[in-house]
């Protein structure tokens, strides 16, 4: 039984400078809606991608 699928979305811009931007999704999420997969940061350095940063304090 499929219960959540694990897709990346990805996201062009219009002219030359504009950079695609990627999002992997569980579609359904636990709770039955689109939700964003996370990452550990161990995950995100194996990968070559910057980890998402947040500010504390």
């Amino acid at each position: 039984l499929l219960r959540g699928r694990r897709v990346t979305v990805t996201a062009g811009g219009r002219g030359a400078a504009a950079a695609p931007r990627s999002a992997e999704l569980w579609l359904p999420g636990p709770d039955g809606l689109v939700g964003r997969v996370e990452r550990g940061a161990a995950e995100a350095v194996r990968s070559g991608a910057r980890a998402d940063l947040r500010v504390v304090g």
